[in-house]
């Protein structure tokens, strides 16, 4: 299941935060397919019966960038990623270099977490003119050549071919579908997670 489920509303109102679109809160549940292949869905907690939800998926990409008017270490993320809530999933480039996850947070909004926006902080100053570019990157095993398992677990090493093609385009290439930055971050020696 890639799915989240997600409402502007919470059980704990211990912050005074205005109830908008762009405060999005995850609700728990489970998922299970009937046998007329509708699918029951069962929450995680009783308080969100009843109540408007909206069903998004994990595995959606955003993109934004911009070129700062003014000195900040903050930026504001577009209400395009209202259901991108998992930190991990995030990039940050400045300037054509991407930094570190320890260089920067995202403010997800939690209902222990007093948030009303998603944005990025930094502990690097950013300063007029600079370009900085935002997004997620998610790749999809979508196929594996015969020996790619033997050559990794062997040597250590494969073929990352990120076509979007199925059919493998050599015996040790792991096909993979979907989008990110995998041009900047391969050439900059950096790691890409392949779940």
């Amino acid at each position: 299941n890639h799915m989240k489920l997600y409402t502007i509303n919470t059980e704990i109102n211990k912050f005074n935060i205005e109830r908008t679109e762009r405060t999005q809160y995850e609700v728990p549940f489970t998922a299970k397919r009937l046998e007329d292949n509708n699918i029951e869905l069962k929450l995680g907690d009783s308080f969100h019966y009843d109540r408007n939800l909206t069903l998004a998926s994990d595995r959606q990409f955003r993109y934004m960038s911009k070129v700062l008017q003014e000195n900040a270490v903050d930026v504001m993320l577009s209400s395009d990623f209202n259901f991108c809530t998992e930190r991990n999933k995030y990039m940050v480039f400045i300037n054509g270099r991407k930094i570190d996850n320890s260089n920067f947070k995202v403010t997800i909004a939690k209902a222990n977490l007093p948030f009303d926006d998603i944005s990025v902080y930094l502990n690097l100053p950013l300063v007029k003119g600079d370009k900085i570019e935002i997004g997620n990157m998610v790749f999809k095993v979508v196929g594996m050549g015969a020996d790619a398992n033997w050559k990794l677990k062997e040597r250590g090493t494969c073929t990352f071919d990120f076509s979007g093609k199925r059919e493998p385009s050599g015996t040790v290439a792991i096909m993979l579908s979907g989008v990110g930055f995998a041009d900047k971050c391969l050439r900059e020696g950096n790691k890409i997670i392949i779940k």
